[in-house]
């Protein structure tokens, strides 16, 4: 007889608001929520301008600000390896 497993379950997603780079002052929290609402769909920043996101929208806000930005303008990299990996 086949021994049984327990395979772990997903708790849920883990929302973090340490994104210092995407951070906004807090007079531009709505302008900036209604930009990324437009391009991706989110609102991410709080009313103190730190922006709360889970690294999936994380990366997925990052890509749609990069795919907005005009010919020559510098893109954004997410360097947030993960598991504490500081690169």
């Amino acid at each position: 007889m086949a021994k049984k497993v327990a395979a772990p379950a997903i708790v849920g997603v883990k929302v973090t608001a340490n994104h210092e780079s995407l951070d906004v002052h807090p007079c531009q929290v709505g302008e900036a929520n209604e930009y990324a609402r437009r391009i991706c769909g989110l609102q991410p920043f709080r009313g103190d301008g730190k922006a709360e996101l889970s690294r999936t929208d994380k990366k997925r806000y990052v890509e749609a600000l990069n795919r907005n930005r005009s010919e020559g303008q510098a893109r954004l990299v997410n360097f947030d390896g993960g598991y504490g990996d500081p690169t």
